[in-house]
């Protein structure tokens, strides 16, 4: 090897190494992802390069010079493999030093089989007395830490199991053994084989079927039906025993490696139940200020960790202020526990607290603390939750929106725009409702018999035509289906192509059969009607009857958040105590509506005030391209200017949008278009009429029910008389009165749920007010010296971000500090947080790697639990003397609607930038 290949490999190598650290800071799904993405980036530049070279090299062979444009292309190819070859190191090396949860899983299965079965068959050969082959065989399982920990959970089912095989037929179990033993013989041909089976089962329906046949028998049962099979199946079969009895075992391991990230132990329908109660409590104490949608996985989660599956709402709760005593007579309940941890994380609006702060620190009572080891352990399970779902024994259903060779489907996240459960404090809403567009293709997510038809699940009428599949303990609809591919009675397999979304928004519901009831003379037994009484929610009809007499079967309709593998709540709490100047203008225009259409409902009048909050930020002085420079921006005179006004496409776009003959205006944008369109000149000649400026506020909204085009009037009245989902109907204002489906649709509801909140309130004027924040350190309040107020979470002119992304955010929080002072919209192309302070680089503002007050902070894609494509940004609000600094940002952990706080510690993917 020459020293210039010498020095090229230990360049790679410490590329290799450096890549590898960095990566081990994310968790491992995460970093092999982003490993996996860059060598994919890699092979595609190979192919490019590849092809390139070939062309040259055809065009040589024709006869061109081309010479030195081939001597390029071959180097560029050699670099390219060479990154290539780079990259896919530094995948295997991440694989190796942070494997995922199911990849540590392979690694305990290869590593017992070795030491595990290999011993037990060994044993068994080599000694008669199968009943000292098994107990060593136990006794060397119980060694390994899962098993140790799933063999303590041994119970009353286990004893059951054991009972029943003891009084099994010697030849019964001989026949069982001798099939065992082939499916051993076949399982043990290489274990890797058998590991990926227990991945692929984490990710498809198989792996309801599979954990809960592994994990209930073999986990409750095996220690004991060891003992049993040992007793019963005597020589000469002793091999056949032990095999099968490694077998066992070697399929125990994989199975709590895998489920040991799976804390949930309530029943579906306790689970259920547990949900319906925490949603209850959100409605009941909403207010005009105020709109709950806590984080109730966050919490289910955590009371199974710390109280496993025997626990409900009504059971008997030790842990509360009067103790064991308390709870023996019936004073405490797990529903007071659910209510502690309500009123703690929600108890002060200005400072919602989290779950994991909860057990994690002092702001959490004693009882909902972790230890040291339960909270290190907690975190484990969590993270690896994040790869496998929160649900993993509840996961029967596929994602809706994939076919099933669309490898995105197995990890893809469904947004829920509107959750299973209370939507008052007295109704419940068991549909659901899913984030899709009109349009979009529906897929199966279960096997079944299919049902085209106009009711719902419980047989009542509807009017929309739904689409049911039928299986013998399920029963799934997707609602207001349009284009169906099958016909009633055909039976589909899970991923099969259905029909599609006919309206922005997918509405669906999920039921499951709980066992069979005998009617009595009231309708329906004793037992099913406690159980009914349990749930609390007869009233609400969550629970149905389907045949009669001995045939007759109790359904519950259930949130089908718990059957997805990944799902996500665009639903968060909303807190508005005071007035933004978007809030602001919002209540003015409820109120005209409210005047000159009495009937309108609060959703419908939301739905046009959040599309309205993208068009013009609900400001009635607003014209298209008015934010650029002038002439085409606006100067004081413009908004009088028939010049002005008319300006068509061409001249704002520097000529484009030919189609655009006059520039829109006021809420709605309304624009004269050369398809026909003149709701421009309507509102001006309709001002004109009033005597009053085109810009008034309340002229447009007279003009929106009297003066627009009769087609446009007829639509937006039956949507304001509408008290529908406000998501849906959103989506309908925006595609049938603004004529753009789906355009920001997620930005549109976003702030017409929050118009809900600002119709009722006090109007102040200026938007002085502090912003709603979340998580900010009491330490640093006499640090920072100037607390974001709503201006800061309200779109500023010149602001092209999507509301509640950290950009948008940003660009609010750093006009509202005079850091930009340029509202034209040249801040409005900085790219993705990750990409910030470069882009600001670009204009001039100062680099730095260490913090500064003031400074804009961006993370680097892939770091600090950020996408490798988008990374994320922040505004430096103080820096500390060893070299921390408190951030405030926006979208962390999902939420966008208030501002998060967060101390940082310095790190090589943090980069700051402050203006000259």
């Amino acid at each position: 090897m020459d020293k210039e290949d010498l020095r090229k490999r230990t360049v790679r190598n410490r590329k290799i190494k450096e890549s590898v650290q960095r990566h081990s800071q994310l968790s491992g799904r995460s970093a092999q992802k982003a490993t996996k993405t860059a060598h994919k980036a890699a092979k595609r530049q190979v192919a490019n390069a590849k092809a390139d070279y070939q062309a040259l090299k055809d065009k040589a062979k024709a006869g061109q010079d081309v010479a030195a444009s081939l001597a390029d292309a071959k180097e560029s190819l050699s670099k390219a493999k060479a990154a290539q070859k780079t990259t896919r190191k530094i995948h295997k090396a991440v694989k190796k030093s942070n494997p995922t949860i199911p990849q540590k899983a392979r690694n305990v299965a290869k590593q017992t089989t070795k030491r595990s079965v290999g011993e037990f068959v060994e044993t068994a050969f080599s000694q008669d007395d199968t009943l000292s082959s098994v107990a060593k065989a136990r006794q060397k399982a119980r060694e390994l830490r899962y098993t140790g920990r799933l063999a303590r959970k041994t119970g009353a089912k286990g004893a059951k199991v054991t009972y029943k095989l003891a009084r099994s037929s010697l030849e019964k179990d001989i026949k069982m053994s001798k099939y065992v033993y082939k499916g051993a013989r076949r399982g043990l041909k290489t274990t890797k084989d058998t590991a990926k089976t227990a991945q692929k089962a984490l990710t498809t329906k198989v792996r309801t079927k599979w954990l809960q046949a592994s994990t209930e028998s073999l986990r409750l049962a095996t220690s004991r039906a060891v003992a049993a099979l040992a007793s019963v199946l005597a020589n000469p079969i002793t091999w056949i025993v032990a095999t099968v009895v490694g077998f066992l075992f070697f399929i125990v391991i994989i199975v709590s490696s895998i489920f040991s990230s799976n804390i949930v132990q309530q029943t579906e329908f306790t689970l259920n139940q547990s949900w319906l109660y925490l949603s209850q409590k959100d409605r009941e104490k909403s207010n005009d200020k105020v709109a709950y949608y806590t984080n109730i996985d966050d919490i289910l989660l955590y009371m199974n960790y710390r109280y496993g599956g025997e626990w409900e709402p009504d059971a008997p709760w030790d842990d509360g202020l009067t103790g064991k005593i308390g709870s023996f007579l019936g004073f405490s309940h797990f529903s007071d526990a659910l209510n502690d941890i309500w009123e703690t994380e929600n108890g002060d609006i200005t400072q919602l607290k989290t779950m994991a702060e909860l057990y994690s620190s002092s702001k959490g009572k004693a009882w909902m603390w972790l230890s040291k080891d339960e909270l290190a352990e907690y975190k484990d399970i969590l993270d690896a939750q994040k790869e496998n779902g929160r649900y993993a024994a509840t996961q029967e259903l596929t994602n809706p929106f994939y076919a099933k060779d669309d490898d995105k489907g197995d990890s893809a996240t469904l947004t829920i725009t509107k959750r299973y459960g209370f939507t008052s404090k007295n109704k419940v809403d068991t549909t659901t409702t899913l984030e899709a567009s009109a349009g979009q293709t529906l897929y199966a997510p279960m096997d079944g018999k299919v049902t085209i038809t106009k009711k719902d699940l419980q047989g009542k009428k509807t009017k929309t035509t739904n689409l049911i599949i039928k299986a013998s303990d399920a029963r799934f609809i997707f609602y207001n289906v349009k284009s169906p591919r099958v016909k009633t009675g055909d039976k589909v397999e899970t991923s099969q192509e259905l029909a599609q979304v006919k309206r922005s928004g997918q509405k669906i519901a999920y039921a499951k059969r709980y066992g069979k009831t005998e009617l009595s003379s009231y309708g329906i037994s004793e037992s099913d009607l406690a159980l009914m009484k349990n749930y609390r929610y007869r009233k609400n009809t969550i629970g149905f009857l389907t045949g009669k007499g001995k045939n007759g079967y109790l359904w519950t309709l259930v949130n089908p958040g718990f059957y997805f593998p990944f799902v996500t709540y665009s639903q968060t709490t909303t807190v508005t105590t005071t007035s933004s100047e978007m809030s602001g203008r919002a209540k003015q225009f409820y109120d005209y509506i409210k005047k000159y259409y009495p009937s309108a409902k609060d959703n419908g009048i939301a739905a046009a005030a959040g599309c309205f909050g993208v068009e013009s930020s609900i400001n009635p002085k607003r014209a298209e391209g008015d934010y650029l420079s002038p002439p085409v921006g606006a100067t004081e005179g413009s908004w009088d200017d028939d010049a002005w006004l008319s300006l068509g496409g061409p001249a704002i776009y520097g000529g484009g949008y030919a189609n655009i003959l006059h520039r829109g205006l006021g809420l709605g944008q309304w624009t004269d278009t050369a398809d026909g369109a003149t709701r421009h000149t309507l509102l001006r000649n309709f001002a004109k009429s009033k005597d009053k400026k085109w810009y008034d506020l309340e002229l447009q909204v007279q003009f929106m029910l009297e003066g627009d085009n009769p087609y446009y009037i007829n639509i937006l009245k039956r949507i304001l008389d509408s008290s529908g989902d406000v998501n849906s109907l959103t989506a309908e204002f925006l595609s049938k009165w603004e004529g753009v489906p789906g355009n920001k649709l997620a930005e549109r509801q976003k702030i017409a749920r929050q118009a809900l909140l600002w119709f009722h309130q006090p109007t102040l004027a200026g938007g002085g007010s502090l912003a709603s924040s979340w998580n900010f350190p009491e330490a640093y309040r006499s640090k920072v010296k100037s607390m974001p107020t709503a201006k800061a979470m309200t779109t500023q002119p010149g602001n092209g971000y999507p509301v509640g992304q950290c950009t948008w955010y940003a660009y609010n929080r750093l006009v509202e500090l005079g850091e930009i002072t340029d509202l034209s919209g040249s801040y409005a192309r900085l790219g993705n947080g990750g990409q910030w302070v470069s882009s600001l680089v670009a204009k001039g503002w100062r680099f730095s790697s260490t913090p500064k007050e003031g400074a804009v902070v961006s993370t680097a894609g892939g770091f600090d639990g950020t996408f490798a494509l988008y990374g994320h940004v922040g505004i430096v609000e103080a820096v500390n003397d060893d070299g921390t600094f408190l951030v405030s940002e926006c979208n962390f952990d999902g939420v966008q609607d208030k501002i998060h706080w967060r101390v940082y510690r310095p790190a090589s993917y943090y980069t700051f930038a402050t203006p000259n």
